[in-house]
C-alpha cells in the first residue's frame, strides 16, 4: 500500500534517484511481445526460406526410417533448421534489445542492484509474492495462457482432419500457415498483456516515488541554500547596491525627479562621457534615498516630472541618455552649469 504521507509528486531529482539504483518501470510484458513481435518479423521476411526448409525438414523426417545415411541427414536436418528459423531468433533478440533500451534509456543510468539475501526469505517475501502487483500479473499471465492454449488446441483440431491426406509439400505449407495463425493470436494477447503490463509497472513506481511535505522541503533546502543563508544574503546584496548607489549618486551632476515618485541622477563628464549617462535610479523609497543622498553630497535636485518619468522607464543604470532626450537633457545640465557660474 501507499504512504498516505506521500502525496507530493516526485521531483526530477528524485527520479533521478530512483532510476540510478534501478528503480524504474521495467515491463516483462513487454520484452515478451516485443521479442516475439521481432520474431515475427523476422519469419516474414524471411518466408521463401523458411517454407522450404520446412519442406526439407519434413522430407529428411520422413526418408529417416528408409535406412540412409542418419549422419547426412542430421547434417541436413540441422541446415534446414537454422535456415527456417534463423531470422526469427534474429529477430527476437533484436525486439527484446529494443524494448530494453526504450524502458530503460541509453545509456542506461543505473546500477545493477547488488544480492540481497531478504529475497531468499519467505516471510520478508510474501509482501512481494501476495500483494496487488504480484497477484495482478499472475492473473494476467494465466489468462493470457489459458487463451493461446485455447487457440492452439482449436487451431490443432480444424487442421486435423486435413493433414492425414496432405503428401509433404502441402503439409509444409499447413505447417507454415498454421504457425503464421498461432503467432498472430500469441502477438496480440502479449502486446495487449505488455501494455497492461507496462502501465501497472509505471503506476507502482510513481507511487513509490512520491514525496512527503517535508522530503520536498528538505530537498527545496539542498537545492537553495537555507532560508535564513539566502535571507543574509539577500541583505548583503541590498547593503552593496545602497553602497553602490551612494557613491554614483555623489558623482552626478543633477537629480532629476518627479517629487514623489522617480529620482534619476545624471552625470556629464565631456572628458570621459560620449553622452550624458543615467548614473542612478529609484522609484518610491530608492527616490527617496538618492534625494537624501544627493542633498548630503550637495548634488542639486530639479522637479522635471516628465523628463525623470521618460528617463527612468527608457534608460538602464550605466547607459547613455538616448538621442531623443538629449534636448531636455541639454537644458537641464546647462540650467545647473549656469547655476555653479552664478555662485561662483
Amino acid at each position: 500500500m501507499s504512504d498516505p504521507q506521500r502525496t507530493h509528486k516526485a521531483s526530477p531529482k528524485r527520479v533521478r534517484e530512483f532510476r540510478k539504483r534501478g528503480d524504474i518501470a521495467l515491463s516483462r510484458d513487454v520484452v515478451s511481445a516485443a521479442t516475439l513481435t521481432g520474431g515475427f518479423i523476422g519469419l516474414l521476411v524471411s518466408t521463401g526460406s523458411a517454407s522450404t526448409a520446412l519442406l526439407d525438414l519434413t522430407r529428411n523426417a520422413a526418408n529417416a526410417s528408409d535406412g540412409r545415411d542418419a549422419a547426412g541427414l542430421t547434417s541436413q536436418a540441422l541446415d534446414s533448421f537454422f535456415t527456417a528459423t534463423g531470422p526469427a531468433m534474429i529477430g527476437a533478440a533484436v525486439g527484446a534489445v529494443i524494448a530494453m533500451l526504450a524502458q530503460l534509456g541509453w545509456p542506461p543510468a543505473f546500477k545493477l542492484p547488488g544480492f540481497d539475501f531478504t529475497k531468499m526469505s519467505p516471510l520478508a517475501n510474501l509482501p512481494n509474492a501476495f500483494g496487488p502487483a504480484a497477484m495482478a500479473r499472475r492473473t494476467g499471465a494465466a489468462i493470457a495462457k489459458l487463451v493461446l492454449v485455447g487457440a492452439i488446441v482449436v487451431m490443432s483440431l480444424q487442421s486435423r482432419v486435413v493433414i492425414s491426406a496432405l503428401d509433404a509439400g502441402s503439409l509444409g505449407a499447413l505447417v507454415w500457415d498454421l504457425i503464421r495463425r498461432v503467432m498472430w493470436l500469441v502477438l496480440g494477447v502479449l502486446v495487449l498483456l505488455g501494455a497492461v503490463d507496462f502501465f501497472l509497472a509505471r503506476r507502482r513506481i510513481a507511487e513509490q516515488m512520491k514525496m512527503t511535505g517535508e522530503e520536498v522541503k528538505r530537498e527545496h533546502r539542498e537545492q537553495d541554500g537555507d532560508p535564513m543563508v539566502k535571507g543574509r544574503r539577500r541583505q548583503r546584496m541590498r547593503e552593496l547596491a545602497k553602497r553602490r548607489m551612494a557613491t554614483n549618486v555623489a558623482t552626478a551632476d543633477v537629480i532629476v525627479v518627479n517629487p514623489t515618485h522617480y529620482a534619476v541622477a545624471l552625470r556629464y563628464d565631456d572628458k570621459q562621457d560620449a553622452a550624458p549617462m543615467v548614473v542612478a535610479k529609484g522609484v518610491d523609497e530608492q527616490a527617496e534615498k538618492i534625494r537624501e543622498i544627493a542633498r548630503a553630497k550637495g548634488v542639486p535636485i530639479l522637479s522635471r516630472p516628465p523628463l525623470a518619468r521618460a528617463l527612468y522607464k527608457h534608460v538602464k543604470e550605466g547607459r547613455a541618455v538616448p538621442s531623443n532626450l538629449y534636448r531636455a537633457v541639454a537644458e537641464v545640465l546647462a540650467y545647473i552649469y549656469r547655476l555653479r557660474q552664478g555662485n561662483r
